[in-house]
């Protein structure tokens, strides 16, 4: 290798060599013209990197395009940027908080000087459409001076900003700036708005400053973004298709339960909606009959040791429906371990979750003992959802002898 010049290992690999101080996007040139033009960013050792960026000797290089699916965050973020830059035009004093992308989309938060509605997404989306008419350039700026950002963005009446870049250490902050907008990002960006074609605004909810209660709610703008139009159109198409199954509009267009906040997550079943719930009732009645279970069913209300000894009591005692539920949907058989009693048979309680006893050969279990949810908790932990059954050592035998006689087939 000569002297000034560095390797790096490219995907099928194969090595380049590049002057030092060469960058990504130089990286890609140097593979070819039509590469470089199409160069999103570039992937360094797993990280996703903003192509124009230096790379090292060593290094292993893979150059993002719009056919890579990491190259979908980079344009989001980018087009995250260019919302907020919109939001800025039509709010002047609107206050910026942060904008990532995240799995299906994009979101930024700001704090608005009045509440916004749906038409204004409408307006900011028609206002990003304008700015990108023109395109022009993501341009970054490394090693900000943090004292003189400080007092930038104190100026500015920015203060979340300004929290953000107090926390940062000073030599590591950049900027990126397009057109009249200029935010505090660590990137990665497009080189250009121009790929910023296929977007939309989908919704905007309340988000609290850095996820604190105790800090201010501020707005959520979520949106969405895409490389090509077609596949905008048939993720906006599923989005709707998600909307029209939504089981809680089904119930309640079908009057067959309503929510409230007096029991938030929970359904209040109507007539109509019991109907259902009787018919799959009787269904896992009659399927847990024909695998050798009987049904036993534990009390709704515990003593407050029994919540001590679960673990929600010190973390769920400010909860206001905490008198009104059990502990633990599991905890309701280990709670019963007063009876000496031993009970060698396959139990199914009519509580919530489907549970497999630790103990061989006895019900109820003994306080210390651990029944482990098939939905992945124990009994020491917080309430499951999903219908409950109860199995010990014996039922396992129960079922083997039962398989001989014919009497169905048994899971495990």
């Amino acid at each position: 290798m000569l002297e000034g010049t560095m390797k790096v290992t490219l995907p099928d690999g194969s090595g380049l060599d590049l002057p030092d101080g060469a960058s990504g996007l130089d990286a890609a040139a140097a593979v070819g013209s039509r590469l470089a033009k199409a160069a999103v960013a570039v992937q360094v050792d797993g990280e996703v990197r903003d192509v124009r960026l230096p790379v090292h000797d060593g290094e292993k290089l893979r150059i993002l395009t719009d056919r890579d699916p990491e190259a979908l965050a980079v344009l989001r973020h980018s087009t995250a940027h260019v919302m907020a830059q919109a939001v800025l035009h039509l709010w002047p004093e609107a206050k910026i908080a942060i904008g990532p992308a995240i799995a299906d989309g994009f979101y930024y938060d700001f704090e608005f000087p009045q509440p916004i509605g749906a038409d204004d997404l409408e307006r900011i989306e028609a206002e990003m459409r304008r700015i990108l008419k023109h395109q022009v350039e993501f341009v970054r700026e490394e090693d900000v001076d943090k004292a003189g950002l400080v007092e930038r963005f104190r100026a500015e009446h920015q203060p979340y900003k300004l929290e953000l870049v107090e926390g940062l250490p000073d030599g590591e902050i950049s900027l990126y700036r397009n057109d009249d907008f200029e935010d505090l990002c660590r990137g990665p960006h497009l080189q250009t708005t121009a790929p910023i074609r296929a977007f939309k605004l989908l919704s905007q909810a309340g988000a609290y400053w850095r996820g604190d209660s105790s800090k201010p709610m501020l707005t959520r703008i979520y949106g969405t973004a895409f490389f090509k139009q077609a596949d905008l159109d048939e993720h906006l198409r599923l989005l709707e298709e998600a909307r029209r199954r939504d089981h809680r509009r089904i119930g309640r267009e079908l009057d067959l339960f309503h929510t409230s906040e007096s029991a938030p997550g929970a359904p209040f079943w109507h007539p109509r909606g019991m109907v259902i719930w009787n018919e799959l009732t009787q269904l896992w009645r009659e399927l847990n009959r024909d695998r050798g279970y009987r049904e036993v069913r534990t009390p709704i209300i515990y003593s407050v040791d029994v919540w001590r000894r679960s673990g929600h009591w010190d973390k769920y005692r400010d909860n206001s429906s905490i008198a009104t539920s059990r502990p633990a949907r599991c905890t309701g058989c280990s709670a019963s371990s007063t009876s000496p009693r031993t009970t060698p048979t396959s139990s199914a309680p009519t509580t919530r979750c489907r549970t497999r006893s630790s103990a061989a050969s006895s019900w109820p279990a003994t306080s210390t003992e651990s029944s482990t949810c098939r939905c992945g908790s124990s009994s020491r932990r917080g309430p499951t959802t999903g219908l409950a059954t109860m199995r010990c050592g014996t039922a396992r035998r129960r079922r083997s002898r039962g398989r001989s006689r014919g009497r169905g087939r048994s899971t495990s």
